[in-house]
């Protein structure tokens, strides 16, 4: 009995831990565009001579590269981008590097392995900012970054993220008094000696 009550509890509890996450809903998307465009290739097919018989090995299927925004921002976002020798062809960097670049004015974000960065994009993943209404936020085919890149600029000027942006703080000094300083130390020495 005991036993039961707790797997009710759980069960009941699970979707509210999850309620406001983003990333079912793009993890869904990038699987529905990859049934969608996606396509096996086989890589490392060769022709063989084995005792005096020519065959063929059509070596292993693997997913095709095809265009997958929802599964590149995902990734960007978990993971990070891919080690690799030319950054510029990673997807992944791309999506970072967008974003990096929209908000340079407000937060100055290191280059390195974008881990604030990711910290960032992944609290408004899990709280809802990145999917308004459990909708995910429509990418145009020549603008697929515009919506997710206003929704990032406007949490960092609404100063949701003053950790991570602490070199573009803005210093209170209002608290400060204005002294007026009077005469040079010519004229102090001088009201010094006649008071003397």
């Amino acid at each position: 009995m005991i036993k039961i009550c707790l797997t009710l509890v759980l069960i009941s509890l699970l979707p509210q831990a999850f309620a406001g996450s983003c990333f079912p809903l793009y993890e869904a998307e990038a699987e529905r565009i990859q049934k969608k465009d996606g396509y096996t290739d086989h890589v490392g097919g060769q022709l063989y001579i084995n005792n005096g018989q020519l065959g063929y090995w059509p070596g292993i299927p693997v997913q095709g590269k095809i265009a997958n925004w929802a599964r590149d921002l995902v990734d960007a976002i978990k993971w990070g981008p891919y080690w690799n020798v030319y950054p510029t062809e990673d997807a992944r960097n791309a999506w970072l590097e967008d974003f990096r670049v929209s908000v340079r004015k407000d937060c100055d974000l290191d280059m390195d392995n974008h881990d604030k960065l990711r910290s960032m994009l992944q609290e408004l993943m899990e709280d809802g900012s990145f999917c308004p209404g459990d909708k995910i936020l429509e990418s145009t085919f020549f603008k697929p970054k515009a919506n997710f890149k206003k929704v990032f600029k406007q949490a960092v000027k609404d100063n949701r993220f003053p950790q991570y942006c602490q070199s573009k703080a803005v210093v209170n000094e209002s608290f400060r008094d204005v002294k007026e300083v009077s005469g040079s130390k010519k004229e102090s020495k001088l009201k010094a000696s006649e008071k003397q």
